[in-house]
């Protein structure tokens, strides 16, 4: 992966992994990646060179809390995390202001974070 800077879409779908490769961040013309229906339990800090991601998948993981890594992805347009196992939303959620679509149905949320209301742009939210 290290050898194709240029890469736009990484499918790693169902692939059954555990630990990201820190290869996905070296590619940093990366905008649309799917993790899911893995068993990523937690990210690493990957995503700090990924920064023109606009679509990230990471449905049907073990993630247990939200990844703090993802919150600065400021070009993030649409987010999946349905089916983990997340219990809630920190106060840097907010920092996706771009977000126009979230994902968060079949996780462990005990209550609707007012974090949600300050993106502007969000115009699609499953909770379900």
């Amino acid at each position: 992966m290290s050898t194709q800077p240029k890469l736009h879409y990484l499918d790693l779908f169902d692939n059954q992994l555990v630990i990201l490769p820190s290869e996905v961040g070296n590619l940093t013309e990366l905008n649309w990646l799917s993790l899911a229906d893995n068993n990523l339990t937690e990210l690493s800090y990957i995503f700090t060179n990924t920064t023109k991601l606009e679509y990230l998948n990471l449905d049907n993981n073990q993630l247990a809390k939200f990844p703090l890594e993802i919150t600065y992805l400021g070009k993030l347009k649409t987010l999946r995390l349905a089916n983990n196992q997340i219990t809630e939303l920190p106060p840097e959620f907010s920092n996706l202001v771009n977000l126009n679509e979230l994902y968060l149905g079949r996780n462990e949320l005990s209550e609707f974070s007012l974090t949600i209301t300050k993106l502007i742009e969000l115009n699609a939210l499953d909770l379900s």
